[in-house]
């Protein structure tokens, strides 16, 4: 009897492995430019990263239940690697330049506090998404779209570089369909780097619709991780680094548009520890998605780090990044 009883409970630990296959191939089955189905689909693929924690409560009550510890410690061991790997030997400071993406909350209030946490960040390059605060100690508005007449204040955008560092940069006009359509940041940094800052359309509660047309113009001049052609202040053949508010979870297919023209994830191994929606501004503390990332090309990269801001709902993405020939070090 304690055999089936042991072998019952080994089944249950099958449940987790099954929702996760399950859940991931259902929301790959569910399409990307219908509303609520979008919605879906990313909280779907979010879970997925979820359910695999079940194994750590799997393996207590087993080691409870049989004795035994080895094989249910090994089991729980594997639950928390699936959910997501912490970057506790990935350093923070090292070589190559500091580049920070933040979506800032443009509804939100204390502007100073933002401006605050921002410079405390040590970059040497912010792109900011949405309109809150517009000064950081140390640094200088390089380009921004704050004079134009913007649908919204969600809809502004800017780059600040570190004074006496090299940088060209502008914000584009919005791209997408009209409704669903938002600005880009470029900046090139010290003749040496395309870094675009991403803020691709709300699929929800907005519109779905806006958000491959805004990925598939960034990726049309994309391949193996450089820029095809000159585009505003960078040029043909710039390594490329992708960073911000792409409004989508890893294992979409708008994310997989930039990725297969030789984007990687620089944070693909951290799962639930670069979770950054939803984180405060407004809503609840309790980061599931990943909608901020940072798509490294032809560089390398190191340091990717989630940080909180003040009043905002999203993580701010922080990371290094440097040339990989070395004789042409940033």
């Amino acid at each position: 009897m304690r055999r089936i009883a042991v072998r019952r409970i080994a089944a249950l630990g099958f449940l987790p492995l099954m929702a996760v296959v399950c859940a991931g191939g259902l929301a790959q089955a569910l399409p990307e430019d219908v509303l609520w189905l979008n919605a879906a689909k990313a909280t779907l693929l979010s879970l997925a990263r979820v359910f695999p924690l079940a194994w750590v409560l799997w393996a207590m009550f087993t080691a409870r239940r049989t004795g035994r510890l080895l094989a249910p410690a090994a089991v729980a061991l594997v639950g928390l690697a699936l959910a997501g790997v912490p970057p506790l030997l990935d350093p923070v400071e090292g070589p190559g330049l500091v580049i920070v993406a933040a979506n800032v909350q443009a509804y939100a209030e204390a502007p100073e506090a933002l401006e605050a946490a921002l410079a405390a960040l040590d970059a040497d390059v912010v792109l900011t998404h949405e309109r809150r605060g517009e000064a950081i100690a140390g640094m200088k508005r390089v380009a921004d779209n704050y004079a134009r007449k913007l649908p919204r204040p969600s809809h502004g955008a800017a780059a600040y570089c570190r004074e006496g560092l090299r940088c060209e940069a502008r914000v584009t006009g919005h791209i997408g369909p009209e409704g669903c359509a938002m600005p880009l940041a470029q900046v090139r940094v010290d003749g040496s780097l395309c870094a675009l800052g991403i803020h691709a359309p709300p699929p929800v509660p907005i519109c779905a619709k806006g958000l491959h047309p805004y990925l598939e113009h960034v990726a049309a001049r994309v391949e193996a991780g450089r820029l095809t052609e000159d585009w505003g202040p960078c040029r043909a053949d710039d390594p490329v680094l992708a960073i911000g508010d792409f409004n989508y979870v890893p294992g979409s297919r708008a994310l997989r548009t930039l990725t297969a023209r030789g984007l990687r994830d620089a944070a693909r191994l951290q799962g639930l520890f670069a979770a950054s929606w939803p984180a405060g501004g407004g809503w609840p503390n309790l980061p599931l998605f990943r909608l901020d990332h940072a798509l490294v090309g032809d560089l390398e990269a190191g340091g990717v780090r989630y940080l909180r801001l003040p009043d905002s709902d999203h993580k701010a993405v922080r990371l290094r990044v440097w040339l990989r020939t070395p004789d042409h070090p940033l």
